[in-house]
């Protein structure tokens, strides 16, 4: 350690350091300090670039102390060194912290889950306006992930952001965390005039919708605030319309997922229409929405995204399923040129459409067999599929194909399914299967599946093909597959 440590070295991935805090005691914690002191700069600046939690920064001005359950400065100690706090916290780039710490733990470096005392932050802001009123408290946060449990943590918040900040993931993880100072802290970051994210994610952990939906309108404020967003991911907070609504000012948005709370498809396909003009360049679309409707999804319904000539990758998720066929097919093709994952409510039961026939991958195929990587529907066998000798399109890009809950009723199939599946399939197409009653349940999982009940068909489908694209590899493309 005597000589400076380039940057390429490997001791320097951020990973690894990161475990320094994680997994050092005291003792060791004090030796780590004396080496680092002869690190080069860019092994210290390697150190503090990623912290999994704010108590080691923390814990550079004073010990840290157990009070009433939260971490709070041992103000006894001896003076503390704020010349080396202020030039830690500088060096931080990327922060998580999570308050779900046990109370009354030991205070020590493993410990890096926990709640900040309230009188912390306010002793930081009161040293920071005697010594330099212009200074923030992370000057240079980019990425913010902030998990709480707890009230008080939200007021936490605020204090840590900048004009730097681009990156803020709020995580609200307690089904009884009061939606008041929740608010509040929205409203806060709202007013903040310098803060321009690109990226905002919030999640909650809410049992009743009804508080989620009453979040919805101090969200939809702090998005509307922030208007150089590029991507929206609130997958996990329910809205009726008002975030989309906000959105008018967000034309360079690119990524957006969002759970709506509709009860008919006029609510859904409007909502569409005003974000088709809100933001024409969205890249990425995932649509959630829980409500089961008597019938079937249609084309019609997301035929206002048509307009959205960028996208690559569209997700509809909701509690019924998706109806389409060759025209609907075709009408997509012709709108999203340069479509790579298409999701039609692949987790749907099925149980009001009995899916989409297998022989429409070749329709699929032939307008997006080009640029297509994953594909998820609900299917259905059909009594004839057409051979090998017959398909004249296929996938060339296609990595998984998402059959849902897609089931084979007869053995009898097997065979032909599988033979044709390697003929409109590309190589690599691996098979995905949603074993579990979850309406938004990963589409796209091509592992630990087939050891699930009720899997044995996709089970065998799949060894089949394997077999299949062997035969092909060895030059035996005339024998039918099913035959082996």
């Amino acid at each position: 350690m005597n000589n400076p440590i380039g940057r390429g070295h490997p001791s320097l991935n951020h990973d690894i350091l990161i475990n320094v805090f994680a997994n050092c005691t005291q003792s060791a914690n004090a030796v780590s300090a004396r080496v680092c002191r002869r690190w080069s700069e860019p092994a210290i600046d390697h150190l503090w670039l990623s912290l999994p939690s704010l108590f080691p920064l923390l814990r550079v001005l004073l010990p840290l102390v157990i009070v009433d359950g939260a971490r709070d400065f041992d103000y006894d100690a001896p003076q503390p060194n704020w010349e080396r706090f202020w030039a830690r916290s500088a060096r931080v780039r990327t922060l998580k912290h999570d308050d779900n710490g046990r109370p009354g733990s030991i205070d020590s470096a493993r410990d890096l889950k926990g709640r900040i005392a309230p009188g912390v932050i306010p002793y930081l802001l009161l040293h920071q306006s005697w010594a330099d009123s212009g200074r923030f408290l992370l000057p240079n946060l980019k990425n913010l992930e902030w998990t709480t449990y707890w009230a008080q943590s939200l007021l936490q918040l605020p204090y840590l952001t900048s004009p730097n900040l681009r990156e803020l993931a709020i995580n609200l993880s307690a089904a009884s965390l009061p939606s008041a100072p929740v608010m509040r802290c929205l409203k806060l970051l709202a007013s903040l005039s310098g803060l321009e994210l690109r990226r905002l994610r919030i999640t909650t952990a809410y049992k009743d919708k009804d508080q989620d939906l009453e979040l919805a309108p101090a969200v939809a404020s702090f998005v509307e605030s922030q208007r150089a967003l590029s991507t929206l991911e609130l997958g996990w907070l329910y809205s009726e319309g008002e975030i989309i609504q906000t959105l008018y000012h967000h034309q360079r948005l690119v990524f957006l997922e969002l759970l709506l709370a509709f009860d008919s498809y006029d609510l859904v396909q409007k909502s569409l229409q005003s974000l088709a003009g809100h933001c024409p360049l969205i890249e990425t679309l995932k649509i959630f929405c829980p409500t089961t409707f008597p019938q079937p999804m249609t084309c019609d319904v997301i035929r206002p995204l048509f307009g959205c000539k960028q996208l690559r990758e569209l997700q509809v998720c909701y509690g019924g399923d998706f109806e389409v066929n060759s025209e609907s097919v075709r009408s997509m093709g012709e709108a999203w040129r340069d479509l790579e994952i298409l999701n039609l409510c692949a987790g749907a039961k099925g149980s009001r459409w009995d899916g989409a026939p297998f022989t429409l991958l070749e329709d699929f195929a032939a307008e997006f067999g080009l640029k297509l990587r994953r594909l998820a529907l609900n299917f259905t066998c059909p009594e004839e599929l057409p051979t090998a000798d017959v398909v004249t399109t296929s996938f060339s890009q296609l990595e998984i194909l998402g059959v849902g809950k897609s089931k084979i009723d007869s053995v009898d199939r097997f065979g032909a399914l599988a033979e044709f599946l390697v003929s409109v399939c590309s190589e690599k197409t691996e098979i995905a299967y949603i074993h579990k009653d979850y309406w938004r349940a990963d589409a796209f999982q091509t592992k630990g599946w087939e050891n699930a009940p009720d899997t044995k068909s996709w089970v065998l489908v799949k060894d089949i093909m394997q077999r299949g694209r062997r035969l092909r590899q060895t030059g035996l493309e005339r024998v039918p597959i099913g035959s082996q």
